[in-house]
């Protein structure tokens, strides 16, 4: 409750950064709140100034070469799902429960940093639900494990499975668009290297395909672009920068009651198994409601 009334203070304080934050990233809406509360601005108007004085400035001390691969969001995202389904089978979950089992004695500091990272926020009910409670080294989190005791398991360990891999999916967007803010900001030019192919390759078996698709298009394209830039001259561009991604917009699942930022985290919502489950439990309440059967 506490962590949606700040962010509904950011909203009136700040509604573009509000727009970009999850609710729960209580840390970063919290560090929003402190600078409109010193400074008397918002945070995003200060973060566009200085992004533009920055622009103006352009001092970068040396000649740099910028290399960027990328790949269709589509290609990427299985791609990201099939690593982490590979660290699944490497043992990440109980390397994860090891962690937690440490976590207990650490500083309150370190320990809400660790809960919040990508790999270990998304597996916090599932790891209080295992007896893996290292919440009360951070204060207001006590009681959390009690009642996780009582979830599904294997059901949470499902869940937390398919949040890590759309968490994944969108720190590689947000990756991506800030090679696009680097270049708008500051002029640079970026390499961009097309790895969609050798994805493409792999994730059907075809390691030949693949080995040829990252020879064609990462390789010689990224030798070509060094060779260019230590002979003194520009290499320009190595392929088409990534088209912009949609804007930034929030949805509502007033099926969920539950507000989704991103394309990415709402399909993730929709393709979800909460998601389906509640869309069948209304239908089928629907249904009996009208006396269908």
């Amino acid at each position: 409750a506490a962590a949606l009334v700040a962010h509904a203070r950011l909203r009136e304080v700040d509604p573009i950064s509000a727009a970009k934050i999850h609710p729960r990233n209580t840390r970063r809406v919290r560090r929003y709140l402190e600078i409109r509360d010193a400074t008397g601005e918002p945070a995003s108007e200060i973060f566009a100034r200085r992004r533009r004085a920055g622009a103006a400035a352009d001092a970068m001390r040396f000649r740099s070469l910028f290399l960027c691969m990328r790949a269709t969001n589509d290609e990427l995202d299985l791609a990201l799902r099939r690593r982490v389904d590979a660290m699944l089978a490497a043992g990440l979950v109980e390397e994860l429960e090891a962690f937690a089992a440490k976590a207990a004695n650490m500083a309150s500091d370190d320990a809400r940093g660790a809960s919040q990272s990508i790999g270990f926020h998304e597996w916090g009910r599932y790891l209080r639900a295992r007896g893996f409670d290292w919440t009360s080294a951070i204060p207001g989190k006590e009681g959390d494990a009690a009642s996780s005791m009582c979830e599904d398991v294997d059901a949470l360990r499902a869940e937390a499975v398919e949040a890590m891999k759309a968490d994944t999916c969108r720190l590689a967007r947000r990756q991506l668009r800030r090679c696009r803010r680097l270049e708008r900001a500051f002029g640079w030019r970026i390499t961009y290297l097309d790895s969609t192919a050798m994805h493409a390759g792999l994730r059907v078996g075809d390691d030949a395909a693949a080995r040829s698709a990252w020879a064609k298009d990462v390789r010689e394209p990224a030798l070509a672009a060094t060779v260019s830039f230590l002979a003194g001259e520009d290499p320009g561009s190595g392929g088409a920068a990534p088209s912009e991604e949609e804007p930034w917009t929030e949805r509502r699942c007033e099926a969920c009651d539950k507000t989704l930022r991103g394309e990415t985290e709402w399909r993730s919502h929709i393709e979800g198994k909460r998601h389906r489950n509640r869309i069948a439990a209304l239908r089928k309440k629907r249904e009996g409601k009208h006396g269908i059967r």
